[in-house]
């Protein structure tokens, strides 16, 4: 979501520097005769734009996955790559490349401003490139994911700006996909006949269809994008684009049952394509829609066909874990075992080999193989390098072990696991996997025995983070009390507290921060870690009170004693009173504290929120117009603010509610 993205704030300094190092002297660089030095493929140059493209693809992926800290590391480094880029190659195709990216960047965090900045330079300077209609698409695509409408109104404004481009009719393809984000399929329809009429003579017509056609089978229109797979497949010269159709009908008729127009289909594949570089691929592709369908005996068939023709390692990886796969499902237990044996021993080393292995466990345990999946497990355990598939290995043997009735042997193996992986940050996800495990007693005792008999501090620390993120909220309770009084006996200092109410709010519990910060406050803290630990307390308690308003009284006796010496932890506790007095439904008062403290602190980050609760109290009182004052301030002052969007929706409803 738009709230998770990283600040604008740091990357709109790259629209300076790019600025800076494109225009020189008040000329523009790419109105300059360019020179055959300049457009020539410099190797440094393009080591650098592929690092940018790694980290532009990668930025969406850590964003879809909430991982803040990865996006704003990756989001840093488009900034400093682009930026080199510009500066030492300001004459060449790479600078405008690498501008595409940081638009993309600014688009997929929806900076309107900085996205306008970047699309007015590339037209300014490379308007007569061949290769313009593509980096503004690129810089469109930046918003198809959650605002679909904005990469519209690029596409349009580019149609408009490169009329006379040779290349135009791309950008008219590419517009027809933003169509089909915003689901609007009727139209997208009668776009794409449009676009064959105009565009017939266009050379990169078939592969515009193929890109249209591609996100039709994505979004489940499987009928139109066989339509448009056979348009492909009758009118165009080019051998990559039939291949890839001739695919796409091939696996459309699989899906839907029709298994001699599958046949001819592949075999056409085989036949005509039969030198490809993409034939071993395809039919991988192929074979996944066989086994969908459960038909494991055709699947099968191609995947040996793979094996025995590809050259590629990692493609013959996959055939081999196909056809095991397919042998288990058919009960051909020892040509299963054939296979296994054949990945173990051809590719001891292959990065690919134990998640395959693991994904083969899976099925040997659908299928109650326990033993089978736990000697699978155990050779995952002992030969991967990789830390995360070593713990899913061990994890996967006390499973199994448990499955069989070994409690025994599942309790020495989580031992082993525990010893050698405690911080490790893959361990909790994969024993949280255990069917009912961490309920179990012998487990549950275990885990809380790193906490007590723990003999070093972050062993008793990180044993107290996997109970608080395994366990319940009994047993979390008894793991706070023995490791308050294990560590307050000690006199540790309170930077492993504020760590570990950290880890509490990150998994969002609460009631656990609150009975950490009271042991702790019970335990004679004094100055200023008392002063921060109390404020955590109140902060925490909101968070999972049933009656705010039980908070008023501490709050107010908090203030008072902090209002002349502690300004910062003042104002942060005067921004939660108001929100204890909303959430009691005393609005009026939330209000009038609201105002002062929003004047008063106006450059905390809680005055953020503050605003927008501001106008949030007021529309609970009815004072529509005052709502949208504050709301309108709100998202003028902090566009990126993660309330931004539910401002955006309050404002809609209210003007529902008034016209």
């Amino acid at each position: 979501m738009i709230n998770k993205k990283l600040q604008v704030k740091c990357l709109r300094v790259l629209t300076v520097l790019l600025t800076v190092a494109v225009f020189t002297n008040g000329t523009v660089y790419a109105k300059k005769q360019q020179s055959p030095a300049a457009e020539s493929i410099n190797a440094d140059a393009e080591i650098l734009l592929v690092q940018l493209k790694e980290a532009a693809q990668l930025v969406s992926a850590a964003s879809h996955r909430g991982d803040i800290e990865s996006e704003k590391l990756l989001s840093s480094q488009i900034v400093r790559l682009s930026s080199q880029i510009v500066r030492t190659w300001p004459e060449t195709t790479h600078a405008m490349d690498a501008l595409g990216e940081v638009g993309y960047l600014y688009a997929f965090h929806a900076d309107d401003v900085s996205v306008a900045t970047i699309t007015d330079q590339l037209y300014a300077q490379y308007s007569m490139q061949s290769r313009i209609t593509r980096v503004i698409d690129r810089v469109a695509q930046g918003y198809l994911k959650y605002h679909a409408d904005r990469a519209q109104t690029i596409y349009t404004e580019a149609i408009n700006r490169l009329s006379a481009h040779s290349d135009v009719a791309w950008l008219h393809g590419a517009a027809i996909r933003s169509q089909m984000k915003e689901n609007d399929f009727s139209q997208a329809k009668k776009s794409i006949e449009k676009f064959k009429n105009d565009y017939s003579e266009y050379p990169g017509l078939c592969a515009v269809i193929q890109s249209l056609a591609d996100t039709f089978w994505n979004w489940k229109d499987y009928d139109k994008a066989k339509e448009l797979y056979q348009y492909i497949s009758q009118n165009s010269s080019d051998t990559n684009l039939t291949f890839r159709a001739q695919r796409g009908i091939a696996r459309f008729e699989i899906r839907f049952g029709n298994d001699r127009a599958a046949e001819q289909a592949i075999n056409t594949l085989k036949t005509n394509y039969a030198q490809h570089n993409e034939l071993c691929s395809g039919l991988n592709s192929i074979s996944w829609e066989y086994l969908w369908k459960r038909d494991y005996v055709k699947a099968k068939d191609l995947w040996q066909y793979i094996e025995q023709k590809t050259s590629d390692s990692s493609l013959r990886i996959k055939a081999l874990y196909g056809i095991t796969c397919c042998q288990l499902r058919l009960g051909d237990d020892k040509a299963a075992e054939q296979a296994i044996t054949t990945l173990k021993n051809d590719y001891p080393d292959s990065p690919e080999l134990c998640n395959n292995i693991l994904d083969i466990v899976e099925v040997y345990g659908k299928l109650d193989k326990f033993a089978e999946a736990k000697a699978l497990c155990q050779h995952v355990a002992q030969n991967s390098s990789n830390s995360g598939l070593a713990i899913q290995g061990h994890a996967g043997v006390v499973r199994w072990e448990i499955r069989l009735g070994n409690e025994i042997a599942a309790g020495q193996e989580l031992d082993r696991l525990l010893s050698k992986y405690l911080h490790n940050s893959d361990l909790a996800a994969n024993l949280k996997c255990l069917e009912k495990l961490y309920v179990q007693n012998w487990c549950k005792n275990r885990i809380l025995n790193l906490v007590q008999n723990g003999q070093k501090p972050s062993v008793k620390k990180r044993g107290l983070m996997l109970c608080i993120e395994l366990l319940g909220d009994q047993d979390v309770t008894k793991a706070i009390e023995r490791y308050s009084e294990a560590f307050l006996s000690k006199k540790y200092s309170a930077d492993d507290l504020k760590e570990l109410l950290a880890f509490c709010e990150k998994e969002e519990k609460y009631s656990s921060a609150v009975q950490l910060c009271q042991n702790y406050l019970k335990g004679g803290l004094s100055g200023e870690d008392k002063k921060e630990i109390e404020l955590q307390l109140y902060t925490n308690w909101s968070l999972c009170i049933d009656n705010p308003a039980l908070l008023l009284p501490h709050l107010d006796e908090y203030i008072l004693k902090n209002k002349t010496t502690h300004k910062t932890l003042t104002g942060k506790a005067t921004f939660l009173k108001g929100r204890a007095l909303m959430l009691s439904g005393d609005t009026g008062k939330a209000i009038d504290l609201y105002k002062k403290a929003t004047a008063e602190y106006p450059n905390f980050l809680e005055a953020q929120e503050g605003l927008y609760l501001l106008g949030y109290c007021y529309l609970l009182q009815n004072e529509f117009d005052r709502a949208k004052e504050m709301f309108n301030q709100f998202l003028k002052k902090y566009p990126e603010n993660k309330n931004a969007d539910e401002a955006k929706r309050l404002l809609k409803r209210i003007n529902d509610l008034t016209t």
